[in-house]
């Protein structure tokens, strides 16, 4: 486990002392948004679904509908906000 640590250090060091990636960062990149994608679509699914939980047979079926669509709506801006925010963070912005 400890070459592992030892081995990503190496590469960040490479990373920013050669000014540029390599095949891990590549590796490592793509199991993270692949892990981002992966929360950002379950929660997006759990939360669309939240309304229908609480609402059902409470309020009409259109309601229903429509207060789902703005949940949704606007947990989807959340996680765009919070994409955008890590790929500042990523590429040294913030």
């Amino acid at each position: 486990m400890r070459e592992n640590h030892i081995t990503i250090l190496i590469d960040s060091f490479n990373f920013l002392m050669l000014g540029g990636p390599t095949k891990t960062h590549f590796k490592n990149m793509k199991r993270e948004i692949f892990i981002y994608l992966l929360i950002a679509v379950s929660s997006l699914l759990m939360i669309s679904y939240l309304p229908h939980m609480f609402l059902d047979g409470l309020v009409s079926n259109d309601t229903k509908f429509n207060i789902q669509v703005g949940v949704t709506i606007f947990w989807a801006c959340g996680l765009t906000m919070l994409g955008v925010d890590i790929v500042k963070k990523r590429k040294g912005l913030k």
